[in-house]
């Protein structure tokens, strides 16, 4: 999972994100705090148009294979993209 971003919204997520990255072996949450380390073409290769994605989990192909919003920050919603992109 990559985590974009350095607003309160995140740094709610952060721990979410890697309480539910402990379930699975294997699981890893990178955290890109400066979100202009990726052109606007790769950024929105990877997170989609826009600024709604907060996070994206990649597939096992290194695509994007799930993404979650900046309104299902909850443990539950990391989880539910990590097994989306599994």
């Amino acid at each position: 999972m990559v985590v974009r971003g350095d607003e309160p919204s995140v740094r709610v997520f952060l721990p979410n994100a890697l309480d539910a990255a402990k379930y699975v072996p294997g699981r890893v949450v990178v955290w890109m705090r400066d979100p202009n380390l990726l052109d606007d073409v790769a950024s929105g290769e990877i997170f989609g148009a826009g600024d709604w994605c907060l996070a994206v989990v990649l597939g096992g192909d290194g695509t994007p294979a799930a993404w979650v919003s900046r309104d299902r920050i909850g443990v539950e919603d990391a989880a539910f993209a990590f097994a989306e992109a599994e």
